[in-house]
């Protein structure tokens, strides 16, 4: 699997469409990674989700830095973009242009180019530009993927939810604390109803091979007479 450091039921390379269809939900396209708080892991889970599509079928898939705080997902995959996200906002017929292509994997990525935050970043991520670009990347991509700024750190999730058909969570194994994500699940209920899946990164296999063994024996010990 593609991802780094993480365990998840995603549809695995060479799967059928049937089986990402069944992850995501019949007619998804629009798929947002959120966390409760920073340094989860949510840009490596977003960049290898999106190349996972491509690899699994080739699908078209673009890639968005919506986190206009930070900015992680562009300084990694596409750091000398000095357009993106802003100007296709302002002219959604230029997204082709203002993408930058992966040379391996095919993904486009449309960056995040900004040299300061925006003080109005989350009123962009709600406005009827966002719901252009989006109308028209759906009709450019089959799968579009958006990092989205953590929950509990600023409200873009709560403007921008409404044009997200699909949520994945990312839960940092061994940091983020149970009540936390309680928590950050209840300020934005619409990610409860439409969570697709909650993806437990950084885990530790050896250490997830003990507590399995420990349950083990605790069931066994319980209907032992």
């Amino acid at each position: 699997m593609a991802y780094e450091h993480s365990k998840s039921t995603l549809p695995r390379r060479g799967q059928s469409g049937v089986s990402r269809r069944r992850f995501l939900g019949d007619g998804a396209k629009v798929i947002g990674v959120v966390s409760s708080v920073p340094k989860e892991g949510k840009t490596t889970i977003a960049g290898n989700l999106a190349t996972l599509m491509i690899a699994s079928s080739g699908a078209r898939t673009l890639i968005i830095d919506s986190d206009v705080h930070l900015r992680l997902l562009t300084a990694r995959l596409a750091p000398d973009a000095r357009e993106g996200l802003i100007e296709a906002l302002v002219d959604p017929s230029r997204l082709e242009a203002l993408v930058t292509r992966m040379p391996r994997s095919g993904l486009d990525v449309l960056p995040c180019a900004l040299s300061t935050r925006l003080p109005n970043a989350a009123e962009l991520l709600g406005s009827p530009e966002m719901e252009q670009l989006l109308v028209a990347a759906r009709k450019a991509y089959d799968y579009i993927v958006i990092e989205i700024a953590p929950v509990m750190s600023v409200v873009d999730v709560k403007m921008i939810e409404r044009f997200i058909d699909r949520f994945v969570f990312v839960v940092e194994w061994g940091q983020t604390k149970r009540s936390l994500v309680l928590d950050a699940l209840s300020e934005a209920q619409i990610i409860r109803e439409r969570l697709t899946g909650i993806v437990l990164n950084k885990a530790d296999p050896s250490s997830l091979r003990s507590m399995e063994a420990y349950k083990g024996d605790k069931f066994r010990d319980y209907y032992q007479e």
